[in-house]
């Protein structure tokens, strides 16, 4: 067996490769991996003999590929050690903190740091991962005593929109404004969390399987330069490339003879290892291969994930580190998603942190605000404030704490993110959390006839016309989708609402009426059989406005392969071309 291996170095986007000038032979004994070799691929041959006819013997050799395989590495890179110092797990450089010939405690240290490890799994609600993962639910509450969220919720569509708050602090219309122009631009320019941490002498990891619908790169241009010291997604788009199997919808299930998730697993384990509780770290990690397609595949990485967090805690791991277990929304499509339960669980992804013990004892006010806030309205602009303080936990002090929220408490107005360390005020609405009605969670629906229901169906022709309108403004390659039959619909409830939405429920007609009326609706167009929720008000003039976007709730499959743009595919039919 002659196997060789090819080291694959300084990995930067997935168009940019530096590869190994030559092959290495693996021997019988230990083979050291080369240093600057981040990832490998082993390519392992058989050596045989070539008969030659014309002789009537045996002559020459050949060989034949038996099996290919690639492995990720993290080592320490020498530029990135020299160039964040000395940095140490108290936040200054050692020699600031511990002077020469004296001596130090974790008690003479103002404010002791954090690793921050922030690990995804795409589509997965809170209710659902309860039912598809209740290994790691249980040793999450059980043996880590996490903060589970039950009210973390979207605040718009899809994946994107949804990490951009918490990755950035902004929306998508506020990243338009700002350092991505378009889907033609990088995101380089892009004010992301892990800058913050780099900037505080943290070294920084992200990594994202499927790299080819990943957030930044489904219909869009990624990275020119690496955006974080240990970047996988290179290694992981190629081995998708190559070793990618299993696929059931968009996701390779598969990567060779390994899970996907598995390798996102090992990434998190691997960069805990040889930061080795010393060296402070940044590292978000999201996985689609497993949960993003199937509402019960997330049974399949139970145990793995348990695992990893046990491992975490045998290694004393979290005694350093606060790990953030999350989700962007649940399942947006299939047989779940078309119940009421399935809508509400499609707004409400999980959320949990694990703390150190340490960190809950000498931060007992902002621990307190975690425990309150478990059952409140919590968002990603929220996750994105409470990463700000974990960088900086001079802000979770006791004494900080009792100044912020006393300045919270003054505000007329909330600010769309607050931090998860402080109360959030009862009053919030999703108005204050900048949630589009379609979205929001918090109010009473009253579900009403459709059948013969006029002003229903004025909502949903109203809906239609104004997909119609986008498809129209965007391409000219879509058909003109026209309503084909209406599901089910709901009233919005509240104290103005209910006598009106009494007229609402047995009209047959469209009533005279004298206050605004929301209406949420499920519904089916043709030509393309495209299914769709969205919610719209009728204002007393007449009026329509539609909140938000129209929620696509089955899958476009190839019908909209006429255009790229992600939003425009939820609604383009192609069906002309």
């Amino acid at each position: 067996m002659d196997t060789k291996i090819a080291a694959t170095k300084n990995l930067f986007d997935e168009a940019i490769k530096r590869y190994h000038p030559q092959c290495e032979l693996i021997n019988n004994r230990k083979t050291l991996i080369p240093k600057d070799a981040e990832f490998i691929r082993v390519r392992c041959s058989k050596i045989g003999m070539k008969l030659n006819s014309s002789l009537g013997g045996m002559a020459g050799a050949s060989r034949s590929t038996v099996t290919i395989d690639y492995f990720g590495f993290v080592h320490l890179k020498p530029q990135l050690e020299e160039r964040i110092g000395n940095f140490t797990m108290y936040g200054n450089k050692k020699s600031e903190i511990f002077p020469e010939n004296q001596e130090s405690s974790i008690e003479s240290v103002t404010h002791r740091r954090l690793n921050v490890v922030l690990f995804g799994l795409d589509a997965v609600s809170h209710m659902n991962f309860i039912r598809v993962m209740p290994l790691t639910h249980k040793y999450l509450t059980q043996n880590l005593s996490a903060f589970g969220f039950n009210g973390y919720v979207k605040v718009a569509d899809n994946t994107f929109p949804n990490l951009v708050p918490f990755l950035t602090g902004k929306s998508v219309k506020e990243l338009r404004n700002t350092c991505w122009k378009n889907a033609k631009q990088r995101f380089d320019k892009c004010p992301f969390i892990w800058k913050n941490y780099s900037n505080h002498g943290f070294r920084t990891a992200y990594s994202e399987d499927e790299v080819w619908m990943s957030t930044f790169n489904y219909h869009k241009r990624g990275f020119g330069e690496q955006p974080a010291d240990y970047y996988f997604n290179t290694f992981l788009n190629q081995l998708g490339r190559r070793l990618g199997h299993h696929n059931l919808v968009n996701t390779n299930y598969c990567y060779g003879p390994r899970p996907g998730l598995d390798l996102s697993l090992n990434f998190l384990r691997q960069m805990a290892y040889t930061m080795n509780k010393t060296r402070p770290y940044f590292q978000f990690t999201w996985s689609n291969a497993a949960t993003h397609d199937q509402l019960n595949y997330g049974r399949l990485g139970d145990k793995a994930v348990a695992d990893t967090l046990a491992r975490f805690k045998s290694g004393g791991f979290f005694e350093d580190t606060a790990l953030i277990l999350l989700s962007d929304h649940g399942l947006r499509w299939g047989v779940l998603r078309s119940s009421f339960q399935g809508r509400m669980e499609e707004r409400m992804p999980f959320l949990y942190f694990i703390l150190p013990q340490w960190f809950t004892l000498k931060y007992p006010e902002a621990t307190r605000s975690l425990k309150i806030n478990r059952n409140k309205m919590t968002t990603p602009f929220d996750l994105h404030e409470t990463l700000l303080d974990l960088l900086d936990l001079g802000r979770t002090s006791s004494s900080a704490i009792v100044r912020r929220n006393l300045e919270l408490s003054e505000k007329q107005e909330l600010p769309r993110g607050i931090s998860m360390f402080l109360p959030i005020p009862a009053r919030r609405t999703c108005k204050d959390a900048e949630i589009a009605e379609h979205y929001c969670v918090c109010a009473i629906l009253k579900s009403i006839p459709v059948e013969n229901n006029t002003l229903i169906r004025e909502a949903a022709e109203n809906i239609v016309s104004s997909i119609n309108s986008f498809l129209i403004s965007k391409s000219r390659k879509c058909s003109t989708l026209s309503l084909d039959k209406i599901f089910n619909a709901q009233v919005w409830q509240s104290a103005q609402s209910t006598k009106t939405s009494q007229n609402t429920t047995r009209s047959n007609r469209a009533p005279k009426l004298k206050n605004e009326v929301t209406f949420t609706v499920s519904f089916s167009v043709i030509p393309s059989n495209a299914t769709f929720e969205a919610t719209s008000t009728r204002f007393a003039n007449g009026s329509w406005q539609v909140s938000g976007r129209a929620s696509r709730t089955n899958l476009y499959g190839n019908e909209s392969r006429c255009v790229t743009d992600p939003i425009l595919k939820l609604y383009c039919y192609c069906g002309n071309l």
